[in-house]
């Protein structure tokens, strides 16, 4: 048995792919399997998997058709032997002493799961920076970090990074709670490592630096407005799960909040055609889960002018009248219709 799997999941990666795979041949620990899933790439990404492969028989080549990150994962998940697994990205990679490190402290203290720390540089400059949010800069003074659970961590369980390469989990502690990546769905970390953290009997962090994350801002913007209604989903998801497992109701209502707020901050950033177009869904979750966070979220310059047009729609198919045409509707008192459009759009 492998001390680790380190699972590599591609799709089109040829440009980055060799460089992470290079650090993760290149571990000072050698007892390792690496579980490359070739998520149906249109690239090189399959020849240089296939050339590395040859090279190292300590690579394990899984090809399928593209059926999203989720699927890659929980496939390799399934086939991985060793004591514990890793997931880097693709387009990332890691120290060279990364694995050495993380299992001798995994060992150590026998745990279910050991986060750690990265550090961010960009993809065009190479430029690194760090992000208080994937440093652990919020824990307490004091706080154990060699071993914990989550009711330890509840004061700030919300703020962890959530990101699967910063986590090195026991394969048998995740087949053994049948802890699986939500399948089709973007930002499926989240979910995961919440199932895996409140499941957990023994937690460790380490905040040395073992990851390097690179940050593609071409894609960022894309992603996020194709994408957003799955962060949502997402974000339903968890909730749900933290309610099936009767979570304290003060860790329940902090997630709500948290979970609000960060929809509400990545809805304002986007411009008025995605506002426009997110803006009912937005304001369903944050009704539902933290009110207060309704003053907060943007509304899109053309919503009145685009509700009326509805609103007026629907009273013409209702009314089914020869007396009321659509001209007839639009010519309404002013008063009425403002009345309306706030009755309609929770202004």
């Amino acid at each position: 048995m492998p001390q680790v799997s380190i699972i590599v999941s591609v799709y089109n990666e040829e440009r980055y792919l060799r460089e992470c795979l290079d650090s993760i041949l290149n571990q000072s620990c050698k007892d390792i399997e690496i579980i490359c899933v070739n998520d149906g790439s249109s690239d090189n990404s399959a020849k240089i998997i296939e050339e590395y492969s040859l090279k190292d028989k300590r690579i394990k080549v899984i090809m399928q058709r593209n059926e999203g990150l989720s699927c890659a994962r929980n496939r390799a998940i399934a086939e991985a032997t060793g004591k514990y697994i890793l997931c880097v990205d693709a387009d990332d990679y890691i120290r060279t002493d990364a694995i050495e490190i993380l299992y001798n402290k995994a060992v150590k203290f026998d745990l279910d799961m050991l986060s750690f720390s990265a550090k961010c540089f960009n993809d065009t400059s190479d430029k690194s920076f760090s992000k208080a949010y994937y440093e652990f800069r919020y824990l307490p003074d004091g706080f154990n970090t060699d071993c914990f659970n989550y009711k330890d961590c509840s004061d700030f369980m919300e703020k962890m990074a959530v990101t699967s390469g910063l986590t090195l989990y026991k394969l048998g502690f995740i087949k053994g709670k049948d802890i699986k990546f939500p399948p089709h769905l973007y930002f499926e970390d989240n979910l995961f490592f919440i199932k895996s953290l409140c499941s957990a009997k023994r937690c460790g962090i380490l905040k040395d630096i073992m990851y390097y994350k690179r940050i593609r801002h071409s894609s960022i913007t894309q992603n996020w407005c194709k994408y957003y209604h799955d962060y949502i989903k997402v974000f339903e998801m968890l909730l749900e799960y933290l309610k099936s497992i009767k979570i304290d109701d003060k860790i329940y209502k902090r997630f709500q909040c948290s979970c609000s707020k960060k929809i509400v901050a990545k809805y304002n950033e986007f411009d008025e055609k995605y506002q426009d177009k997110y803006y009912r869904r937005v304001r369903k979750f944050a009704q539902k889960h933290c009110p207060e966070m309704l003053v907060k979220i943007e509304k899109p310059k053309n919503i009145l002018a685009r509700l009326f047009v509805e609103i007026q729609g629907q009273r013409f198919s209702q009314s089914g009248s020869s007396s009321s045409s659509p001209g007839s509707l639009i010519c309404s008192p002013v008063s009425s219709i403002t009345v309306s459009v706030r009755r309609n759009c929770f202004l």
